[in-house]
């Protein structure tokens, strides 16, 4: 059965490299002309991700390297928390294919890069969750129910997905 899976997950590789590529590409497209430093340092790390694809595409670039790449072109030096916040996440939310582990990050070329993705976000994502469940539990035995953190319409999304937490299945 495993054989089976991998041979069908294989068959959608060339599809996600081909997007990931060419979303880097649109993006370089769109945005290598704008002047604004945030938006150079996120053109110059999708080139640089395109480059390194070139050299060794199952190949992760660590976070020490990159930054070492960026800094050789921003005018003000880039550190690890304003990487992930205003270039790797800024980019992921306007829709870039972005790999990464505790090797680093890519651009994908599998499936299996995409679970990477996947597993290292659910390690802060869960935790998260758990803690604010723990929370909001405390608030509502607290005050016989009458106070709920996540009432707020801002919070629907985050409280659905307590409140599936707590289905059993």
């Amino acid at each position: 059965m495993e054989h089976a899976k991998e041979s069908s997950d294989g068959r959608y590789n060339e599809v996600i490299i081909k997007q990931a590529v060419n979303l880097a590409y649109q993006y370089i497209e769109q945005y290598e002309p704008v002047q604004e430093a945030d938006e150079r340092d996120r053109v110059n790390f999708a080139k640089f991700l395109l480059f390194k694809l070139q050299e060794n595409p199952t190949e992760y670039v660590y976070s020490h390297e990159i930054l070492d790449n960026l800094n050789a072109f921003s005018k003000q030096k880039i550190n690890e928390h304003y990487f992930r916040s205003n270039i790797v996440s800024k980019l992921r939310d306007r829709g870039l294919l972005i790999a990464s582990s505790n090797k680093g990050y890519k651009l994908p070329v599998c499936i299996e890069d995409l679970y990477d993705f996947v597993n290292i976000a659910s390690l802060n994502i869960h935790p998260m969750i758990e803690r604010i469940t723990k929370c909001r539990d405390q608030i509502l035995l607290a005050t016989n129910n009458e106070v709920d953190i996540l009432e707020k319409t801002e919070y629907d999304q985050l409280r659905s997905i307590v409140n599936l937490e707590r289905v059993p299945f």
